[in-house]
């Protein structure tokens, strides 16, 4: 029945019109200090909405007295701003009563926990292998590749290298003709010269 009779009771508040462009901190200077309350939401305009932009604030009171205090001051109340514009503000009672839960931020428990997953130490063990098997792969190859260049060391003849072993072999074959000749021409100079002698 109290929480029936609680629920039927209206404490929270809502202040709307205020001047655009208002911050929390110059709508409490403008108020002064509040009477006890237990929940306080400032909402500042929406610039999409020109000329309509106007800021808004919500309060839960917890006497009902203080409400009505409240509402006699501050409801029709000219909040003069910036530009010399009035805006009076109209103060009621929110259409929606219930206050928002705080968020509580739940702390996550597998937070750090990674290194002692089984599943993550298998995954990395596994990646290990790969890299080992990575290097091994490449020192085997590298290895056939090295048997390969021993074994086809032996050169392997095209028609171009057969042409060009041929013409160096005919000029071989020229430059000893040569020699001989120049050879048998000194020997029959020598003769000649003896016979002269």
């Amino acid at each position: 029945k109290n929480q029936r009779e609680e629920r039927k009771l209206l404490f929270k508040v809502v202040m709307r019109r205020l001047p655009p462009g208002l911050t929390e901190e110059q709508f409490k200077e403008l108020i002064g200090t509040l009477p006890p309350h237990d929940y306080f939401r400032f909402v500042s305009g929406d610039r999409t909405l020109v000329p309509n932009n106007f800021c808004r604030a919500y309060i839960n009171f917890i006497n009902t007295d203080d409400i009505f205090k409240f509402r006699d001051r501050f409801d029709g109340h000219e909040f003069e701003f910036k530009n010399g514009t009035k805006h009076p503000c109209v103060v009621e009672f929110a259409p929606f009563q219930k206050i928002p839960r705080k968020n509580r931020k739940k702390e996550d428990l597998k937070v750090d926990t990674i290194e002692q997953d089984p599943d993550y130490q298998k995954f990395l063990e596994t990646l290990d292998e790969e890299e080992e098997k990575e290097i091994l792969d490449v020192e085997k190859y590298l290895d056939e590749l090295e048997l390969r260049e021993k074994k086809n060391h032996k050169m392997v003849e095209t028609p171009l290298t057969a042409f060009i072993k041929q013409k160096r072999d005919e000029r071989k074959k020229v430059r000893d003709e040569r020699r001989k000749a120049d050879l048998e021409r000194r020997k029959k100079k020598e003769e000649e010269r003896k016979k002269r002698r």
